[in-house]
C-alpha cells in the first residue's frame, strides 16, 4: 500500500525507468581505422562495466577507413545475432551511420549491414557515440 504522495512518486519513477532503458547484455564500441598502408577495424564489448578481449581485424590495403568503419558495425551485429544477446552498440562514424540509415543504398557492404541489423532489429541498437543514446 502507498502510504504518501512520495512513496507514489518513486514507484511511478522506478515504472518508467524500466519502461524506457532497455536492459542490455552488452555495450559495444567500434572503431576503423588506417595506419600507413594497412586498414583494420577494432570491436570492443563491455559486459556489467568489465572490459572484454577486444577484437582487431586486418582488412585488405584497398578497404578505406569508410569500409573498415562499416565492417566493424556488421561485425558487432553478427556477433550479437549469433549469440541471440541484446548490445548496445557505439560508433564513431557518423557517415557509415547515415550510410545504413539511408532508403535508397546501392554498396552491397553496407546492404549487407541493413540485412544483418534488420534480423538483429530487437537485438541491437546503433547510436553515434555515447550522447546521442541517453
Amino acid at each position: 500500500m502507498i502510504k504518501n504522495c512520495r512513496d507514489c512518486c518513486d514507484k511511478l519513477r522506478r515504472i518508467k525507468d524500466r519502461l524506457t532503458h532497455t536492459e542490455i547484455d552488452y555495450k559495444v564500441y567500434t572503431d576503423g581505422s588506417r595506419i600507413g598502408d594497412n586498414f583494420g577495424f577494432s570491436v570492443s564489448f563491455f559486459a556489467r562495466n568489465v572490459l572484454l578481449p577486444v577484437l582487431c581485424y586486418k582488412m585488405n590495403y584497398f578497404n578505406s577507413v569508410f569500409q573498415a568503419d562499416l565492417a566493424a558495425i556488421n561485425f558487432a551485429a553478427g556477433w550479437a545475432l549469433e549469440r541471440n544477446v541484446k548490445i548496445k552498440m557505439f560508433s564513431d562514424s557518423k557517415s557509415s551511420i547515415e550510410a545504413i540509415r539511408r532508403p535508397k543504398v546501392k554498396s552491397n557492404l553496407v546492404l549487407s549491414i541493413k540485412d544483418n541489423l534488420y534480423n538483429a532489429k530487437n537485438l541491437v541498437s546503433l547510436c553515434l557515440g555515447e550522447s546521442s543514446c541517453r
